[in-house]
């Protein structure tokens, strides 16, 4: 409800996708650009409360996460977030037991599911991950054949 007093407020808004974001408002008109993951740009709540209003796909997918708690509740994003947290650091995660793995990529969206597998075909083609017995284990994960 705090949401709606403040509208003026803003918020810092950064890219979570490796990619672009384009966000142009059908309010206001102004184009926003996140060129990279981890680039910011800084929405007002009311700028915020539009996206959402035009896709739920910015936040929810998420393609873009704010860092303002009171926005974070508000949407109701606190569960999403855990689970990005989880694997915001690809290596950890891909570290962890396939059960481990399995509990937290299938509650993922699919972009993020897609972000996973990416970075896990990364590392199967550099030669970082090359035991044949984590390789299946990491086709069982995301239910695809791993080429190496």
């Amino acid at each position: 409800a705090s949401l709606y007093q403040d509208r003026t407020r803003e918020i810092p808004v950064r890219s979570c996708i490796n990619g672009r974001v384009i966000y142009k408002s059908k309010k206001t008109g102004v184009t926003y650009k996140w060129l990279e993951k981890g680039t910011y740009e800084i929405l007002t709540i009311d700028e915020l409360l539009n996206m959402e209003s035009q896709s739920q796909k910015f936040l929810h997918s998420p393609w873009l996460m704010v860092d303002d708690t009171e926005v974070i509740e508000a949407f109701n994003l606190q569960g999403l977030y855990d689970l990005v947290a989880k694997v915001e650091d690809l290596d950890s995660f891909v570290d962890m037991s396939l059960g481990e793995q399995q509990k937290i990529y299938n509650k993922l969206p699919k972009t993020l599911q897609n972000q996973v597998y990416n970075h896990i075909c990364f590392k199967v083609d550099s030669g970082e991950i090359d035991s044949r017995a984590k390789i299946r284990e990491l086709e069982d994960l995301v239910g695809r054949e791993l080429e190496y």
